[in-house]
């Protein structure tokens, strides 16, 4: 299962995605992103770095059981990523 993990080192922020690209993304991998995210903006950060623990910034193109869930479970996990992605877009980066 895929997770993130916000760490802040002086001015500098890192979102960390966990697992590898053997992982499948989790049912909390939307939500693990947006609490991720709010850290960040928690923060006074003044660079949002993003990494991946594996060194790989994907995750298994088999969604296995989140695939088996249905279509509207799917366009919601995908709405919620987006969401995130937007957020971290927005981020304001104090100056």
């Amino acid at each position: 299962m895929s997770t993130f993990r916000f760490e802040q080192h002086g001015a500098v922020g890192r979102l960390i995605l966990l697992g590898d690209a053997d992982s499948e993304p989790g049912s909390d991998f939307p939500s693990s992103l947006r609490a991720a995210v709010r850290q960040a903006y928690a923060s006074d950060i003044r660079v949002l770095h993003l990494a991946s623990a594996s060194g790989n910034f994907a995750v298994a193109d088999d969604l296995g059981a989140i695939g088996d869930k249905g279509s509207k479970f799917l366009e919601a996990f995908a709405a919620h990523i987006l969401a995130s992605v937007r957020l971290i877009e927005e981020l304001p980066i104090r100056c």
